[in-house]
């Protein structure tokens, strides 16, 4: 069975006692993922793996926690120390989004969004209803 590890545990390691690695692919990667991590797409972790050190801790992340899950445990079996990230990136921007809340600028950027769409969704949504 894979080890979890949520969002707090995470942030509570040294960023130098762990690698944290999106299996995403490199265009998934390259819109959006977590701070330090480096991209190893699915389809070559098992590959590459052969090659890495097995005293280090890995710590796996996908879209939902799934596949990673996976990637662990086949690792885990294999003698190398890992985990996946509980939720996986979907989780990490849910649990992130609270950060913006407060954020002065966050709140400029979506006044801005509001403005500019608003008359194209408000006037095809009065035009749906009136029809």
């Amino acid at each position: 069975m894979a080890n979890i590890i949520n969002f707090e545990d995470l942030n509570s390691l040294e960023k130098d006692t762990y690698d944290l690695i999106d299996i995403r692919d490199k265009d998934l990667y390259a819109y959006g993922h977590i701070p330090g991590a480096i991209n190893i797409p699915m389809e070559n972790v098992i590959r590459t793996f052969k090659n890495y050190e097995k005293r280090k801790k890995y710590i796996f992340y996908c879209k939902s926690g799934e596949n990673s899950t996976k990637i662990s445990e086949y690792l885990l079996e294999n003698g190398f120390d890992t985990y996946s990230l509980s939720e996986g990136y979907f989780g990490w921007l849910k649990n992130h989004i609270t950060d913006y809340e407060g954020n002065e600028k966050a709140k400029q950027v979506e006044e801005s969004i509001r403005k500019k769409f608003h008359s194209d969704i408000f006037s095809r949504f009065c035009k749906a209803i009136n029809e």
